[in-house]
């Protein structure tokens, strides 16, 4: 259910992110998706919580899986916002800011559904690979999206899309969908394989 909610956001979040108004900047496309994907990330909350209270767990298990997952995206976001400043980004910039606020949620969705425990496995371990940990796919997906479409900053084209943040924030749109259609597959294949 969450996975089928998080691809119809990221469905309404690419036709947002495209939509043309009066007076609707690119700016402001950046900072209306990171405000929407900040309403799906309450959502998404509310959704986790109900689930883990309907199957039975503990409240505490609850409040330790947010407080991991809140201190996971802390330090995740922290980290992208040095790499997009040592790869050239502005250190005093709105959209430096936006950009790794915004991979930082993505993350921090990701850590919830994990849970605290295999967070920990995760940090020990270090499985960086998508099949051992496909619900980290949306975040890795975002990551590689933004670093691919930044060489649409450096092309010298008179358009006014290139500018930094907003490619960056277009692929990490794009990277998250793939990363959701990824999991939706693979959970399908399992799925399909334990019928059988």
């Amino acid at each position: 259910m969450i996975l089928k909610i998080e691809g119809i956001f990221s469905t309404l979040t690419i036709m947002l992110y495209f939509l043309k108004g009066y007076k609707w900047t690119w700016d402001t496309r950046d900072i209306t998706v990171v405000s929407f994907e900040m309403c799906n990330l309450v959502l998404f909350l509310g959704i986790i919580i109900s689930q883990k209270r309907s199957n039975g767990d503990g409240f505490v298990l609850i409040n330790l899986d947010i407080i991991y997952a809140l201190i996971s995206s802390c330090i995740s976001t922290s980290l992208i916002f040095v790499i997009a400043f040592l790869l050239g980004a502005p250190l005093l910039n709105f959209g430096t800011f936006l950009i790794s606020i915004y991979l930082g949620i993505i993350a921090f969705k990701s850590y919830c559904i994990l849970g605290y425990k295999n967070i920990l496995k995760m940090i020990i371990n270090s499985p960086f690979l998508l099949p051992e940990n496909p619900m980290l796919s949306p975040f890795y997906y975002s990551c590689l999206f933004a670093y691919l479409f930044s060489f649409f900053i450096a092309m010298d084209w008179p358009i006014e899309w290139r500018i930094w943040p907003h490619p960056l924030i277009t692929g990490t749109i794009f990277g998250k969908f793939i990363g959701i259609i990824h999991i939706i597959s693979i959970t399908d294949c399992q799925i399909e394989k334990k019928s059988l």
